[in-house]
């Protein structure tokens, strides 16, 4: 018996041959008839075991072996051929995603870590910021009562200062009282001393003199002058006044000394100074010599000349520069020339002090011998 699952195949049969036997028909009646020959069969058409299609390299539609989708329609018809019934099939649960779960989890576990830690971060910055502002308040707190406590204790030692009858009394209000003894003296016999009474304070600002600190004050008397003080801070709640800016001391009376130019010494003048270029008699060689015009506030004017090349100079026109006015406040050392012909010359021996506060260890520059 066949087999079933056989699958069919084209048997080919030849009948190309002539059969050699006769074919004789009887009639009914059971006599022989003629014989009759057998006809030949037409050629059998040759079938060939797989018919060749043309060439499909440009041929966009189908062909005639299945494609890939059909072989993937199998497996997956026989992969449900072997679901059980209501249940789920093996190699689904053997391909479930569970490392994608796991690396979801712990993204999400580390962002709510990370924010949880970012707002910790920021309670904590905060709280920083806020104790700091706390202790800035009390900072300021602290330095506006010092400040008040110090504007206080000026304003009672300028009182203080200005009531003095005496230079004894005075002496004890004034920076560097040893140095200025001598000074006051001398200034006192010249110009009577008087005690005044304090009204009131017209402004109030610190000031710096080589990284020290200092207060200008505005001080108005009973009798409504003005004094523009100096004062030194010597400590946190304390000042002293610097006397030679209150009188502003000179060693003789700058006009008298304009008009005679003595000639027996020189002086420690405090003066306004400008580079000039007025040259005559001793001092017309401007290649030898320097000009500067010297006056004071309200006085007169003189020329001061010191060396082209040397140091007098050189300092001179760097303190100068450093003005908006180019002019300068400075003590500067005169000598008048004995026998000078210049109508307002005089020398310039040294620069004693750039400004005109005494600290009481300048070294004044002087020119090269």
């Amino acid at each position: 018996m066949p087999d079933p699952d056989s699958e069919p195949q084209l048997r080919v049969v030849d009948e190309s041959g002539k059969s050699s036997e006769e074919i004789v028909r009887l009639s009914s009646d059971g006599e022989t008839q003629e014989a009759v020959a057998r006809l030949e069969s037409p050629k059998a058409l040759e079938i060939p075991e797989r018919i060749e299609g043309a060439k499909l390299e440009n041929f966009g539609g189908r062909t005639q072996d299945p494609g890939i989708e059909a072989l993937l329609d199998g497996v997956d018809i026989q992969a449900n051929v072997e679901k059980s019934w209501g249940g789920e099939d093996e190699e689904g649960k053997k391909n479930a995603p569970y490392g994608w779960f796991v690396l979801i989890a712990l993204l999400v576990g580390g962002a709510l870590f990370m924010g949880y830690r970012t707002t910790q971060q920021g309670k904590q910055k905060v709280e920083q910021v806020k104790q700091e502002g706390d202790a800035k308040i009390e900072d300021n707190k602290l330095r506006d009562k010092e400040a008040t406590v110090l504007v206080r204790a000026i304003e009672q030692e300028v009182k203080a200062y200005l009531a003095a009858g005496t230079i004894e009394e005075r002496l004890a209000h004034i920076r560097q009282p040893e140095r200025v003894r001598p000074l006051m003296e001398d200034w006192y016999r010249r110009h009577p001393l008087k005690a005044e009474t304090y009204k009131s304070t017209g402004s109030l600002a610190g000031v710096s003199f080589r990284r020290l600190p200092f207060w200008r004050i505005q001080a108005e008397t009973s009798d409504d002058q003005i004094h523009d003080l100096l004062l030194e801070q010597t400590s946190d709640t304390a000042a002293k006044v610097d006397w030679e800016t209150d009188v502003y001391y000179q060693p003789m009376d700058w006009d008298r000394y304009v008009k005679e130019r003595t000639s027996d010494k020189a002086y420690d003048f405090r003066v306004l100074t400008a580079p000039d270029t007025f040259f005559s008699h001793e001092f017309a060689d401007d290649e030898r010599w320097a000009s500067f015009r010297i006056a004071t506030a309200d006085g007169d004017y003189l020329f001061g000349y010191a060396r082209a090349d040397g140091k007098i100079t050189r300092m001179l026109h760097a303190i100068t520069s450093m003005t908006e006015s180019g002019v300068a406040p400075v003590i500067l050392r005169l000598r008048t020339p004995a026998d000078v012909k210049s109508p307002r010359g005089v020398i310039i021996e040294s620069v004693v002090a750039p400004n005109w506060i005494l600290m009481g260890d300048e070294v004044p520059v002087s020119d090269d011998k």
